[in-house]
């Protein structure tokens, strides 16, 4: 690691000595929610211990502690650090969360990594590093998050099934074969119509478009899941998307969430392929993926539109946000198949 560790952090105190000089340099995710806990995320990247003194210390002992109490406490020995500007870098850094106590958070607060250096009993250092312990039902953003977007992606409530249900009686309404069979047909006219008819059903609820936050897709925000979206009838782009992209997935078809720059909107693959990795970050990749055909992107917050606006005109409005002309305003896409395995 180079010298990039997060530097947001604390002194709280440090030893009087003269002759001892010692520091802490931390590079960990400063946001923790219930998502991360089920997926056993890392929230340390990379922890450090400086020596700039002219003693060579030994027996020493960093400590850890973490406010509000998410994470077990944990200690680090360490039996010698010499003098090294670039410090010793240590391991064993996986803390166990604790997903029950997370899980009861309805609202985020801010918390703390606490870290204490000590010689022998003798306090050294101790150096503090804000976090925020998240709402459970609430994403930290692409920052520091962005493959766990895929935890709100949730194909199995009942709400999806009513949804699909719905589908189905489209499909077969329209001479269709009423079965929401993924890829079996192997037919990629068959994927579209599917999610043609997902569409049309998600279209009757009559939804209510909600203005998200800003710079949401940064910072993180809470979501709606399907039952909520369809209680309230609101609905932010990243709701309608997650709600479309958790249909798509229980329809047996890969979806995928395109991501830009205080916008979201979902996509997914006519055959059964996935991006080559979970999150993509070039935008020509995606654009030929489009252009071949392959994968169908379109603008979700249409569902909220009056009157209703056809699935056409909403693939449209999906392409036209990953033009040339405005692909800067690209940030990533996210395949949801690829986060699962």
């Amino acid at each position: 690691m180079e010298s990039d560790l997060n530097s947001n952090s604390q002194d709280i105190e440090t030893s009087n000595s003269s002759e001892v000089t010692v520091d802490i340099d931390l590079d960990y995710i400063p946001k923790v929610n219930y998502a991360a806990a089920q997926n056993q995320v890392s929230i340390i990247r990379a922890l450090r211990v400086k020596n700039t003194s002219e003693n060579v210390l030994s027996n020493l002992h960093l400590k850890l502690t973490v406010e509000p109490q998410f994470a077990d406490n944990k200690t680090w020995p360490i039996d010698r650090l010499v003098t090294d500007v670039r410090g010793l870098e240590l391991s064993q850094l996986n803390l166990e969360l604790d997903s029950a106590m997370i899980s009861k958070v309805n609202e985020a607060e801010n918390g703390s990594l606490n870290f204490t250096l000590e010689k022998d009993g003798e306090v050294l250092k101790t150096k503090k590093f804000p976090i925020r312990l998240l709402a459970r039902d609430e994403w930290g953003g692409s920052e520091f998050m962005p493959q766990l977007i895929a935890a709100f992606v949730t194909p199995n409530e009942q709400a999806i099934d009513n949804l699909l249900r719905r589908a189905s009686l489209l499909l077969e309404d329209a001479g269709h074969h009423a079965s929401l069979n993924g890829y079996q047909s192997k037919d990629p006219s068959r994927s579209y119509m599917l999610v043609s008819a997902i569409w049309s059903a998600a279209a009757e609820l009559s939804l209510t478009y909600a203005e998200p936050p800003k710079s949401f897709e940064l910072a993180g925000q809470k979501v709606r899941l399907p039952q909520q979206i369809i209680s309230d009838k609101l609905a932010t782009c990243l709701d309608t998307t997650l709600f479309m992209c958790s249909a798509i997935e229980q329809a047996g078809l890969n979806p995928v969430i395109i991501f830009t720059r205080g916008h979201c909107f979902a996509g997914f693959w006519v055959q059964d392929t996935t991006l080559d990795s979970a999150e993509e970050i070039d935008v020509w990749q995606v654009r030929k993926a489009i252009d071949c055909n392959e994968l169908w992107v379109f603008e979700t917050t249409l569902l909220t539109q009056r009157p209703v606006i056809s699935f056409e005109d909403a693939i449209k409005t999906g392409k036209a946000q990953l033009s040339e002309a405005v692909e800067e305003n690209f940030s990533r896409a996210i395949d949801i198949r690829r986060c699962r395995m």
